[in-house]
């Protein structure tokens, strides 16, 4: 099964993250992160493949998302695990849980505070049955889009823990309150740009979808 399933790491480089997410000293934090994030990965023992902004091709985030995805198939592989680096609290259980999941021919999701996903195992057929051009990508509704195209499917996908991204300067600062989690570099990092960056939101509502009211959540992750 391993030699049939890849972990896809799609992500921006550490210049593209802190300019787009107007993060000050944010190279330091998303080098750290993609450091990270491959480490985590290398632990399964599972082929890792990073396509990261350079490698990337296509004009959208969906086209671009679509093409990593169709490349690592290409290669001969029949699943893909696919995450990104801005998800601090992502562990190499969560994708091993996805794998193990796999394993049985179902979907895994890992549901993201924002509405998104951070990281989603699916296999060849299912992809080619799924037409991620319809989704509004980089929105609130992007992870409820695919969870009712997958019931259309009938599927019914394992559903992980749900875990707080880092989009913005705001979302450092709700990180921080689990910083317990995570490394004294990492705090030192986060300490750092928070102490030279306002923060002007307050943790109140985050978006949750009605289909989360079902599921226990990890007490270790922001929710």
């Amino acid at each position: 099964m391993k030699e049939h399933t890849a972990i896809l790491i799609f992500s921006n480089s550490c210049e593209a993250d802190s300019r787009i997410k107007k993060i000050k000293k944010g190279k330091l934090l998303f080098n750290h992160l993609n450091e990270k994030v491959v480490k985590v990965a290398l632990r399964t023992e599972l082929p890792v493949e990073v396509i990261s902004s350079n490698e990337q091709i296509g004009s959208s985030f969906k086209e671009r998302f679509y093409n990593a995805i169709q490349h690592v198939y290409s290669k001969g592989f029949e699943n893909v695990i696919i995450i990104g680096n801005d998800t601090p609290q992502l562990s190499t259980q969560h994708i091993l849980s996805a794998y193990n999941n796999l394993k049985n021919n179902k979907i895994s999701i890992g549901p993201s505070t924002d509405g998104g996903f951070y990281l989603l195992a699916i296999s060849k057929t299912i992809f080619q049955k799924i037409n991620f051009f319809d989704y509004s990508w980089q929105t609130q509704t992007l992870l409820s889009e695919l969870l009712n195209n997958l019931k259309n499917l009938d599927q019914d996908p394992l559903i992980l823990n749900l875990l707080a991204d880092i989009d913005s300067i705001d979302d450092l600062k709700t990180i921080q309150n689990y910083s317990k989690y995570f490394s004294s570099v990492f705090k030192r990092i986060i300490s750092e740009i928070l102490s030279i960056s306002p923060v002007t939101f307050e943790i109140e509502n985050f978006y949750f979808n009605s289909y989360f009211t079902k599921i226990p959540l990890n007490k270790g992750s922001p929710a």
